[in-house]
C-alpha cells in the first residue's frame, strides 16, 4: 500500500440522483469493484441489519465477512470508534474543519485516513480490482478523501433534475429489508428537497472546482441515460480505464449484475438491472410540486441546464 494510491472513484451529489445503477455500470468492469454507499457499511451493515446485494445480511454475506476480517486484523481497530471517527469529518457542519485538514495530518483525521484507505484495499484485496466506486455520495466525505495522502481520488459530481429527484423523494415507504428498505422512510416536504438538492449540488461543485480537472467529470442522469457510451467514455478519461466493453453491454441492453452493494436505492436488491432510456419523473410529480421546485432551485437548474417546462419523458 505504501508503494502506490488507492484508485477509488467516487459519485457525489444528492440522493435518488441514479447513483446506484451507475455504481453497479461501472463496476462491471473487469478490474473495478462497485459496492455502494461505504459510509454506511459499518452502521447499516456489520453493525446493523442491512441487506447486501447478493441477498445476505452484510454481516452474514461470505464477501463482507471477509474484508471485515482482513480489515479488523491489519488495523486492530473496530465500527464503533470508525464511526466515531467518521461522524468528525463527513457531516456538512464539519465542512470548515475537513477544509483545514492538511493532508500531512496526524491525531484523528490521520487515524481516519489510515482506517479508510485501509478498508477501501481490504475490498480491493478481497475482489481482486485495482479500483474502487464508492457511491456515498456525501460531498464533505468526498472533501475528506481528497485529503489523504493514500487515495488516488476521481470524482464524478451526477446530477439529476430536482424535478425527477423530488417526485421521488417526496415518496413514503414501508419497511421492508429485503427489498432494501430498512426502515419505514417518511416523504420529505417540497421546501426540504429544493433546500437539499440546492446545497448538495452548490457543495459537490465547489469540491470539483478544486481538484485535478483531468480526474473530474460533471455528469447529468438524463444525459447518461440518453447517451452511456460518451458518458462512460468521459468517466473512462477521468479514471484512467477503457470503458469501450462496459458502454457496448449498456448499450445492448445487456443486465448489469449487481454484487455485494450495500444502502444505496432499493433496486440494489434486483440481482441484476437494465438502464432505462429516459427519466419518467413528469408521470409522478404535481404540478404544484414542479412550480415549486422550479422556483426554489431556478439558478441551479440553469446552471446545469434544466429549463422550466421541459419533462422527464
Amino acid at each position: 500500500m505504501a508503494d502506490r494510491k488507492t484508485k477509488i472513484i467516487y459519485i457525489v451529489g444528492c440522493s435518488r440522483s441514479g447513483s446506484t445503477i451507475l455504481d453497479s455500470i461501472l463496476g462491471s468492469h473487469d478490474d473495478v469493484i462497485g459496492l455502494g454507499e461505504l459510509e454506511k457499511v459499518h452502521e447499516a451493515g456489520w453493525c446493523g441489519e442491512d441487506y447486501c446485494g447478493c441477498g445476505e445480511r452484510v454481516r452474514d454475506c461470505e464477501f463482507w465477512t471477509a474484508v471485515h476480517d482482513r480489515w479488523t486484523g491489519e488495523t486492530s481497530a473496530d465500527s464503533q470508534r470508525y464511526m466515531e471517527l467518521q461522524g468528525r469529518y463527513t457531516r456538512v457542519r464539519q465542512l470548515p474543519r475537513v477544509v483545514a485538514v492538511s493532508r500531512r495530518a496526524a491525531g484523528p483525521f490521520g487515524t481516519y485516513s489510515r482506517l479508510t484507505v485501509a478498508l477501501y484495499e481490504a475490498v480491493l484485496r478481497e475482489a481482486g480490482t485495482r479500483t474502487l466506486v464508492d457511491s456515498s455520495k456525501n460531498p464533505v466525505r468526498a472533501l475528506a478523501l481528497s485529503r489523504m495522502p493514500g487515495v488516488d481520488l476521481r470524482l464524478i459530481h451526477l446530477v439529476r433534475d430536482p424535478r425527477g429527484v423530488a417526485a421521488s423523494l417526496m415518496k413514503a415507504w414501508k419497511r421492508d429489508p429485503r427489498a432494501g428498505i430498512q426502515h419505514d422512510i417518511a416523504a420529505l416536504g417540497v421546501n426540504q428537497v429544493a433546500k437539499g438538492w440546492s446545497l448538495v449540488t452548490r457543495l459537490s461543485d465547489w469540491i470539483l472546482r478544486r481538484s485535478p480537472p483531468e480526474n473530474v467529470v460533471r455528469l447529468r442522469y438524463e444525459d447518461f441515460l440518453a447517451d452511456p457510451g460518451a458518458s462512460l467514455s468521459a468517466i473512462g478519461r477521468a479514471a484512467d480505464l477503457d470503458m469501450s466493453s462496459v458502454a457496448d453491454q449498456v448499450i445492448s441492453g445487456d443486465p448489469i449484475h449487481i454484487g455485494h452493494t450495500v444502502a444505496g436505492n432499493r433496486l440494489r436488491m434486483q440481482q441484476a438491472v437494465a438502464l432505462r432510456k429516459k427519466d419518467d419523473w413528469e408521470r409522478s410529480i404535481d404540478p404544484e410540486v414542479r412550480s415549486v421546485i422550479e422556483r426554489r432551485c431556478r439558478r441551479g437548474m440553469s446552471r446545469y441546464g434544466y429549463a422550466p417546462g421541459e419533462g422527464g419523458d
